[in-house]
This record gives structure tokens, C-alpha cells and sequence, in this order.
């Protein structure tokens, strides 16, 4: 009586070493053919926890790769990190009515040449068109 396992063969009193075929895309071998195939898809090094990382004002707080988003604090705008959560807070961002003398939402300059503009009527248009 013989007995089996991946590693040899025995026969009565002679033991065979079996060395089995690697697995290919279309033929199994230590795996299924449709294991294999699944694992010559994944990119060398793959790892399914490596995040991209993130940094605020330039310090990496999140993510092992080296491709980075970083957060940076702009004019109004502050940032700050507490327990792993980022807050982003804006500040000073009411803003004052544009007047000529005083810069608002739009220039000094933009608001005097408003000002100065002259209503017109559709009909004004019109006859402005039609003389062309």
C-alpha cells in the first residue's frame, strides 16, 4: 500500500520526492490558474493599508507614500489637527460694501466707473442699433 502528500511518494519501502509544477495563468499548479492570475495583477510592493498621505502646513500627519495632498493654511483660513481630525476654520471673512473711496468687494476704481454709469432703456438700445 502506497501513501501521497505534496512533499513525496512512498511505495513499499522506496519514498519519492515530488516536486510539484508552478502555477501558471492557465494551468494550476501550487494555486488555481485563476489565483495566479489574480496575483500577477497586483503590482509589486502593493500594500492594501498604504493610504496617501496627507500633510498640514507641510507636516505629514497621515499616509506612508510619497505622493502627498497637503493642506496649508491660506489668507482668513486656519487649520488645525486634534486627535487625527482637521479642522479648518475661516476667520475675518466679512467683508464691507465697496463705496469710491473705500475697497470693498470690488475695486475703488470698478465701483466709481459703476456709479458713473448712465441708465438706458431698451428702446435707447434700439435706436442705437438701428442706426448702425
Amino acid at each position: 500500500m502506497g501513501s501521497y502528500n505534496l512533499k513525496t511518494i512512498s511505495i513499499g519501502e522506496d519514498t519519492y520526492k515530488i516536486k510539484p509544477e508552478d502555477a501558471t495563468q492557465s494551468s494550476s499548479g501550487l494555486m488555481s490558474a485563476k489565483d495566479k492570475t489574480k496575483l500577477d495583477g497586483i503590482a509589486s510592493g502593493a500594500n492594501i493599508n498604504t493610504h496617501r498621505p496627507v500633510k498640514m502646513n507641510g507636516t505629514q500627519i497621515l499616509g506612508n507614500n510619497t505622493t502627498a495632498l497637503d493642506l496649508i493654511a491660506g489668507s482668513n483660513i486656519d487649520l488645525s489637527n486634534s486627535s487625527g481630525a482637521i479642522t479648518i476654520t475661516a476667520t475675518d471673512t466679512t467683508y464691507s460694501v465697496a463705496t469710491p473711496s473705500v475697497n470693498g468687494l470690488m475695486s475703488t476704481a470698478d465701483k466709481i466707473k459703476v456709479d458713473n454709469l448712465v441708465a438706458i432703456t431698451s428702446s435707447e438700445i434700439t435706436t442705437i442699433f438701428s442706426d448702425l
